[in-house]
C-alpha cells in the first residue's frame, strides 16, 4: 500500500465529514465544469447552424419563376426543396437556442443550490 492511499484511509477514518465535504465540492465542481462545456458545445452548434442556414439563404434564387416551361419547373422545384431545407434548420435553430437557454438556468441553478447547501463557505 502506497503512503498516500494509507493516508487517505486514515483521514476518511478519522476525519470522514472533512474528506467527505472535499469530495462533494470537487465532484460538483467538476459536475458544473462539464456542463458548462456541454453548453458551450451546445451554442456553437446553435450559432453553426444558424451560419449555414444564411449562407444557404445567400445563394438561393431570389426571383419567384412562375411559367411552365422546363427550366422553370426545374427552378422551381428547386427552390421548393431549399425553401424546405431553410425553414427545417431555422426550426432546428430555434430548439437549439432554447436548449441552450434552458440548459445555461439549470446549469445556474444547479450552482446557486451547491453554493447555498456548501458548508464553510
Amino acid at each position: 500500500m502506497r503512503l498516500k492511499e494509507a493516508y487517505d484511509s486514515f483521514e476518511r477514518k478519522i476525519y470522514p465529514a472533512k474528506w467527505l465535504d472535499t469530495y462533494l465540492k470537487e465532484a460538483i465542481l467538476m459536475s458544473i465544469t462539464l456542463n458548462v462545456v456541454l453548453c458551450v458545445v451546445l451554442a456553437v452548434l446553435a450559432v453553426g447552424v444558424s451560419l449555414y442556414k444564411k449562407w444557404l439563404e445567400d445563394h438561393d434564387d431570389h426571383y419567384i419563376h412562375l411559367h411552365n416551361d422546363s427550366l422553370d419547373s426545374r427552378t422551381i422545384s428547386t427552390q421548393t426543396m431549399m425553401d424546405k431545407r431553410i425553414a427545417g434548420l431555422e426550426r432546428l435553430t430555434r430548439y437549439l437556442i432554447i436548449a441552450v437557454i434552458v440548459y445555461a438556468l439549470a446549469i445556474c441553478g444547479m450552482a446557486l443550490y451547491s453554493a447555498w447547501n456548501a458548508p464553510g463557505i
